[in-house]
C-alpha cells in the first residue's frame, strides 16, 4: 500500500485535516490504519532570510577578490549556491558519481528556506567561518565599512 501524507493544522479553534487526505482514506477499504503525525519543524525566520539574502550575500560579492571563485558569481543566487555546496561538502552530504571519467559532484537540493532554525543558525556559522577564512575580516566589519563607504 503507497504511504499517503497529510498537512493537519491545530489552532486553538480546531483542527482542520488537508481535502485531498480526507478523500484518499475514503477511497480505501475498511480496516485499520496506523498514522504518524510528526510536528513540522520551525524554519528559518524571517529574520535570518532578511539578513541573509539582503545583507550577507551582497556584502560577500562587494567584497570578493577577483578570481577567488571559478566561475566567479554573478549575483546573490550565485553565491547561494557556492556556499550551500561547500556547506554540503562540511556536512560530509556531498558525493560524487562517475561520469565519462570525470567525478561529478552531487549535493541534496537543500534551500535556505526549507532548513529549521537550529539548521540555518549552523549554516550563517558556517557562512561567517567562510567569509572569515577567505575575505580576512568578519561579515559584520565587511557590513560597517560599507557602510561607511556609501
Amino acid at each position: 500500500m503507497k504511504t499517503q501524507t497529510a498537512t493537519i493544522t491545530k489552532t486553538a479553534t480546531g483542527i482542520n485535516i488537508d481535502d485531498t487526505f480526507k478523500t484518499w482514506l475514503k477511497s480505501q477499504p475498511d480496516g485499520d490504519y496506523h498514522i504518524k503525525i510528526i510536528k513540522e519543524p520551525e524554519y528559518r525566520s524571517n529574520q535570518q532570510n532578511r539578513l541573509y539574502w539582503s545583507a550577507w550575500l551582497s556584502v560577500i560579492l562587494y567584497y570578493l577578490p577577483e578570481g577567488l571563485l571559478s566561475p566567479e558569481p554573478k549575483n546573490n543566487h550565485d553565491m547561494h549556491d557556492f556556499l550551500m555546496f561547500g556547506y554540503g561538502i562540511r556536512k560530509g552530504a556531498i558525493t560524487t558519481i562517475k561520469y565519462k571519467g570525470f567525478d561529478i559532484p552531487i549535493r541534496p537540493s537543500w534551500s535556505f528556506d526549507k532548513m529549521s532554525k537550529q539548521d540555518a543558525n549552523e549554516y550563517l556559522e558556517f557562512v561567517q567561518s567562510w567569509v572569515c577564512d577567505n575575505l580576512g575580516h568578519s561579515i559584520d566589519e565587511l557590513i560597517t565599512q560599507k557602510e561607511r563607504e556609501s
